[in-house]
């Protein structure tokens, strides 16, 4: 997924937990797409919490259009918050806004 292609705002504040639009924070947000190219499409949604300056964490995995689809025992993934700070600086470089 590359925030700024599909207008979902900075890549580095989206992966952040922090989105361009408050219906899709609100519903969680899109770690993986299709790879059609269509953003909606079969995405996999999860909510992205930052506890920094300690971590950020990915849980509640969903796919919205399976609901019946169970991914309690998916994570949650914890990142050390610095590295994944990091990561996301070295990732928006390469993704500039336009």
């Amino acid at each position: 997924m590359v925030p700024s292609f599909f207008r979902l705002g900075r890549v580095d504040e989206y992966f952040m937990g922090i989105s361009a639009d408050p219906v899709l924070s609100s519903r969680g947000h899109w770690l993986l797409g299709c790879d059609c190219g269509e953003a909606g499409c079969w995405p996999l949604e999860a909510r992205i919490v930052c506890d920094g300056p300690t971590q950020v964490t990915w849980e509640q995995f969903k796919q919205p259009f399976r609901p019946e689809r169970d991914y309690s025992s998916f994570g949650p993934f914890r990142f050390d918050f610095e590295q994944y700070r990091r990561s996301l600086t070295e990732l928006k470089a390469k993704f500039p806004a336009e």
